[in-house]
């Protein structure tokens, strides 16, 4: 009997009070019971973030939200007993300033609890602020923001009313991983994870592109390694040590070739995944929702024009008329080899653009020669400055003129000057751009010329 009465005794002692503390609630007259709500304050980062609010009662709660704090969701308004609530803030861009929120617990007879939110203002890397251009070089990872309001490195063309920002494509599915337009601000905001290459755009309430950027994700300094030539008239051009766009500057890598583009356009086409000149392969180009896109030659079209290339980037013009072009107004200085200044066309990065012949005539690639390095891997040619360094000219191949395909890559390259050149027939005018033209074999030409539909490599020079 004294087992059983201890034990009974026990259970009497702990079961009572907590059947009375239960039993109270803010419904019955003079209820109380214990409430608490931690933490007190939430402090955001500018990217969205969830964190957990926690609260402690046996009673009723509800929370309020202030009409103001619309980019703050929380997993549940209201509800009895104890609770973990996921209290969320949405991307924040804004760069100069903070934003504050005050979300209320309510708990019964307990009154009021304030929870102080704070979400802190951006953390991004102004591109701009160096320079504006059609191109930006950017670390495989981080934070960014462009200035979206003029066209290309322009300081008084502008874009016009865009609405919204959107990713056309990326050659690494990874690359691009948030991507934000804020009209207000003329800027556009994104992250990046990986290497690669993607073009983002712009567009009005119609859809219709007003303008596009290229991203080119890489950890390459393009100071760190240059090469210098200086010709016999004094004339000097300072290149960088690879193609734009390439992942690389190494012997035998597909990820030397860079990007393709026609004469004169800003905009870049992808080249080929390896050394195939039978049969090239297509680089994989993917969407924000990580799904792949057609071949680039699929958005091949019909004579173009400087505004159609605007509105639509991802399109290759193909020649089907006499003049070689693929602009139907042909204009001789869309890379600034007229005027001598680069223009808002210039594909090139901040502080570079496309190299022109000079004054006298003379092709910035003439140091380019028969007797330069060949390689022996379908890598093109080597060429070995006075300091002993080395510098890639790889055969990247390609789009034909016709059909946008890709040709030959591991058996000739080619590199585009700002240069045009006009020939004339009994058919009438012929527009060409002057580049350098080169095999894996012995044929080297400085002063080649080929149609402005082309696409084919760029490799840019210092202004």
């Amino acid at each position: 009997m004294k087992t059983f009465f201890t034990k009974s005794a026990l259970y009497l002692a702990l079961t009572i009070p907590a059947f009375f503390f239960l039993g109270c609630d803010d419904s019955e007259e003079g209820g109380s019971y214990e409430f608490s709500v931690e933490p007190t304050v939430l402090t955001f980062s500018a990217k969205q973030e969830t964190q957990t609010l926690s609260v402690r009662t046996y009673g009723d709660w509800s929370i309020v939200l202030p009409q103001d704090a619309a980019w703050l969701k929380v997993s549940a308004m209201s509800g009895r007993g104890p609770a973990e609530i996921e209290v969320t803030a949405e991307n924040y861009y804004r760069t100069d300033t903070s934003r504050t929120a005050r979300l209320t617990v309510t708990g019964g007879n307990s009154g009021d609890f304030p929870v102080a939110v704070v979400q802190q203002k951006l953390q991004m890397n102004d591109l701009s602020a160096a320079g504006k251009a059609n191109c930006y070089i950017v670390p495989t990872s981080g934070d960014f923001v462009i200035n979206a309001a003029t066209q290309g490195n322009s300081e008084s063309e502008q874009v016009g009313e865009w609405t919204s920002a959107e990713l056309l494509w990326e050659d690494n599915r990874e690359l691009i991983t948030d991507l934000y337009g804020d009209p207000e601000s003329k800027r556009i905001f994104f992250s990046t994870a990986a290497a690669g290459n993607a073009v983002i755009a712009v567009k009005d309430a119609s859809g219709k592109i007003l303008w596009s950027w290229h991203i080119w994700a890489t950890d390459f300094d393009p100071n760190a390694k240059t090469l210098k030539y200086t010709n016999d008239n004094g004339s000097t051009w300072e290149f960088m040590d690879r193609n734009l766009g390439a992942a690389n500057a190494e012997s035998g890598s597909f990820g030397a070739f860079g990007l393709l583009y026609q004469w004169g356009r800003k905009d870049p086409f992808t080249a080929a995944t390896a050394f195939a000149p039978e049969n090239p392969s297509e680089t994989i180009r993917w969407n924000m929702l990580n799904n792949p896109l057609p071949a680039m030659a699929s958005d091949a079209d019909s004579m173009g024009t400087v505004q159609l290339s605007i509105e639509h980037p991802t399109s290759f013009y193909v020649t089907r008329y006499a003049h070689g072009d693929w602009n139907g107004q042909p204009d001789p200085d869309l890379w600034g080899a007229v005027s001598g200044q680069k223009t808002v066309y210039d594909p090139c990065p901040a502080g570079w653009r496309v190299p022109a012949y000079d004054a006298q005539g003379d092709s910035p690639y003439a140091f380019v020669t028969r007797q330069t390095t060949t390689g022996t891997d379908n890598i093109g040619r080597i060429y070995t400055d006075g300091n002993g360094n080395d510098f890639l000219f790889p055969v990247a191949g390609s789009r034909v003129n016709g059909t946008g395909t890709l040709d030959c890559p591991g058996n000739y390259g080619s590199l585009w000057t700002a240069t045009g050149k006009t020939t004339s027939n009994e058919d009438g005018t012929i527009e060409y751009g002057c580049l350098l033209f080169f095999t894996t074999g012995r044929l080297v030409s400085a002063t080649y010329y080929d149609t402005r539909s082309q696409g084919v490599s760029v490799r840019c020079v210092k202004e």
